[in-house]
């Protein structure tokens, strides 16, 4: 039970150091080399919220198309 608190806890750390500083043109690049999959189970989160406050999710060739005809 406390290593599953433990992950919970983690994962909303990895959310809450992303979603309050993402604007737009933001790059989110995230290690899932954690052993309990915790970054890649966060990114569900992330881009749920993110997708909530207007977010929308672009390739990096995409996003640096958009730049060069600001």
């Amino acid at each position: 039970m406390i290593l599953g608190i433990w992950k919970l806890t983690r994962i909303n750390t990895i959310v809450n150091r992303v979603v309050p500083y993402t604007r737009p043109g933001s790059i989110i690049l995230l290690h899932a080399n954690d052993p309990c999959d915790q970054s890649l189970k966060a990114v569900s989160v992330i881009v749920g919220e993110l997708r909530r406050k207007g977010s929308r999710f672009v390739t990096v060739s995409e996003l640096l198309r958009q730049w060069k005809t600001l």
